[in-house]
């Protein structure tokens, strides 16, 4: 997809906006590559920031170094697609042409030098010796999840700082791990694929305070990679026997005590691989004990009372998948008027169960109790119900 100013002005601030135009101006964004869909890019501004891009994403994921987070894309980000917007195609072409002349120079070259030039180049280095052993030194053979974490934690090693930390300017590369669970999954190893991208998401989880994540980079990592170890035992169809280990690990994962902001991805990666009844039911059979009992009382946003929504409204999706109409009913009720999504989900579900009457009661009721995008969103189903 081709940034336009049009399409780039809805992502990011006026301010940001003018910004990212006159850094571009000046000539500030350098280093930009487009592999694929892949752009990445450095902007210099009060220090040289990382930019990456998805041309192939409608909002084009953009992520960047720098400590910005006051709504939309930063200057460095709308600089880049500025110059996108501009060069776009003749990155395209060029990348086109090198790849062409790269597949022409593989098949001229006689495979002694291919094998002298690659024994050369795996001299350089270590990361390109173990990026090499991923691929290709044992696909065929299975190791264990800690041999993989292992390679990871070696990558920080790498990178890792006097004082233990990875300095923002670095980048941890995981794309040689992405590209051997690729290969396992092709070759119909699932097991294996979904065992290396479990690894990543451990060891993402485990270095994130020794990381600077301004740029989201990890956290898109970790969301990839949790959601690429559920896709694939999805894909693999095991029975409810085989597949139980892998919900029990989701669960106890987004139950435990790890960072919140992480709990939403275990959470998807749940609803991922929970295809049948009897994926639901223990879904459910795990999560009655950890239940509170209602929201706990007082003001809204007392402590505590957030976590307690999220479990019920969780546990309220999985009676939903189950069709256990009559408990969800019940839970809905007890709780509609105490938080606001409870009374929208409640709305939802009596509109898509036919139940209109009972819908229009509880969304004027709501509409009272609740402002903002919380009525607003009441008005809406009120319009349909009427």
């Amino acid at each position: 997809m081709k940034p336009t100013k049009k399409k780039i002005k809805q992502f990011c601030t006026t301010q940001s906006y003018e910004r990212g135009v006159q850094y571009l101006r000046e000539g500030r964004v350098n280093k930009l590559e487009l592999v694929g869909e892949e752009v990445t890019a450095r902007v210099q501004g009060s220090q040289l920031y990382r930019v990456k891009l998805d041309l192939g994403e409608e909002d084009f994921a953009g992520r960047c170094s720098c400590p910005y987070d006051w709504g939309g894309y930063c200057k460095h980000i709308v600089a880049t697609l500025l110059k996108l917007s501009k060069d776009v195609d003749e990155l395209r072409a060029s990348a086109e042409e090198r790849k062409m002349r790269i597949r022409r120079a593989l098949e001229n070259a006689s495979e002694r030098d291919l094998r002298q030039f690659l024994e050369k180049e795996l001299e350089r280095g270590a990361k390109l010796q173990r990026r090499f052993l991923l691929a290709f030194g044992d696909v065929e053979g299975e190791r264990e999840l800690e041999d993989y974490k292992r390679e990871l934690r070696r990558l920080y090693e790498e990178l890792t700082d006097e004082y233990g930390y990875v300095p923002p300017e670095e980048e941890i590369d995981f794309s040689a791990f992405h590209e051997r669970a690729e290969t396992c999954a092709d070759k119909g190893d699932f097991l294996e694929a979904a065992k290396i991208y479990r690894a990543i998401s451990e060891v993402i989880l485990e270095k994130m305070d020794r990381v600077d994540d301004f740029s989201g980079d990890y956290d898109y990592e970790f969301r990839l990679s949790i959601n690429r170890y559920a896709e694939i035992l999805a894909e693999k169809d095991l029975d409810f026997a085989a597949k139980k280990r892998h919900l029990d690990y989701l669960f106890d994962k987004y139950i435990g005590d790890g960072p919140d902001y992480y709990q939403d991805y275990y959470y998807e990666a749940l609803k991922e691989l929970c295809s049948t009844k009897a994926d639901y039911e223990h879904w459910k059979k795990r999560y009655q004990p950890h239940l509170p009992d209602g929201l706990p009382e007082g003001e809204r946003r007392a402590a505590g009372r957030f976590e307690a929504m999220q479990d019920l409204l969780a546990y309220a999706d999985i009676l939903e998948e189950l069709g256990e109409g009559e408990e969800l009913q019940e839970l809905f009720e007890e709780n509609y008027l105490e938080e606001g999504e409870f009374c929208v989900a409640y709305v939802r579900w009596l509109k898509e169960t036919g139940r209109g009457r009972r819908g229009i009661e509880v969304a004027k009721e709501g509409i009272k109790e609740f402002g903002g995008s919380v009525a607003k969103q009441l008005r809406e189903y009120l319009s349909d119900l009427y």
